[in-house]
């Protein structure tokens, strides 16, 4: 089981294939297990690396404070690069993965090949009423989280029932959602205002989001709107996370990415598909 001991804390990973790494981040309480279409669509012509952050998954515990969480878990990225050899990587991270490597794309810019962010945000406006409640909802939601697995299951199911990678991905990422954390990390999500360093980030970078929620594309284009030369691409039916409710429209568009990056395995860009 291949696991990396790295500032004080071990991160559980998914190490195949061969080439440009990709490094998969998760959103928020989930696990490397959201990202097996990724690993099967790019394992054949990329190195593809799935990961638990601290706090998730079968990696080690997250304590507090809440306002380090984020920087720690861009830390640990960075020293599991150092223990695999990877200089730099495409990073892509999905929902609350999307905080995260906003956050790493500051701290660590010189480990960036690329970036890609997934039905993520950069901050949350108060003036704004559905971001106001999305804020308000993460805190109010947090009992929540301590349902019973099955109770948990059943609601993701009732949601989901339309897309069926995400309804398949459904029983892992229960599995291994561990309640306290993810409270943890909800609260620091709060504080997250990466929108004001959005034009230090120097790599090429992608933003990939579901045309279900109206209010995640509206936080989706001012993530990316600041961030030079950077591209969104709005993907029909899907809603975070797109990878797994639309996943072969996701690799399409993470194809053409590494394309455009000159990435070996990157499929060449069809102009009628933008």
């Amino acid at each position: 089981m291949p696991i990396a001991s790295v500032n004080g804390t071990e991160l559980f990973f998914e190490d195949e294939g061969r080439g440009t790494p990709l490094v998969f981040v998760p959103g928020l309480g989930g696990s490397h297990a959201m990202f097996a279409p990724q690993a099967e669509a790019f394992r054949g012509s990329h190195r593809v690396i799935r990961l638990d952050l601290r706090g998730n998954g079968r990696s080690g515990r997250l304590d507090g404070p809440i306002g380090t969480v984020i920087d720690r878990q861009c830390d640990d990225l960075a020293a599991l690069f150092d223990r695999l050899g990877l200089d730099r990587v495409v990073l892509i991270g999905v929902s609350y993965g999307g905080a995260v490597v906003l956050r790493f794309a500051r701290r660590h810019p010189d480990r960036l090949w690329g970036l890609v962010l997934v039905d993520t945000f950069a901050e949350l406006r108060w003036t704004r009423p559905m971001e106001a409640l999305i804020r308000v909802s993460s805190v109010l939601m947090l009992p929540g989280f301590f349902l019973p697995r099955p109770v948990l299951r059943a609601s993701l199911r009732l949601f989901y029932h339309r897309w069926p990678a995400a309804m398949a991905a459904i029983p892992d990422l229960i599995d291994g959602f561990r309640p306290r954390e993810a409270a943890l990390q909800s609260e620091a999500m709060c504080l997250v205002d990466e929108a004001k360093h959005a034009g230090e980030i120097g790599c090429p970078s992608l933003g990939i989001v579901g045309e279900y929620s109206k209010t995640a594309v509206r936080l989706m284009e001012r993530a990316t709107l600041g961030i030079p030369g950077a591209r969104l691409e709005v993907v029909p039916d899907a809603f975070d996370p797109t990878n797994l409710c639309q996943p072969e429209a996701f690799a399409r568009r993470l194809a053409e990415f590494l394309s455009r990056l000159g990435c070996p395995g990157g499929q060449k860009m069809n102009d009628h598909d933008h």
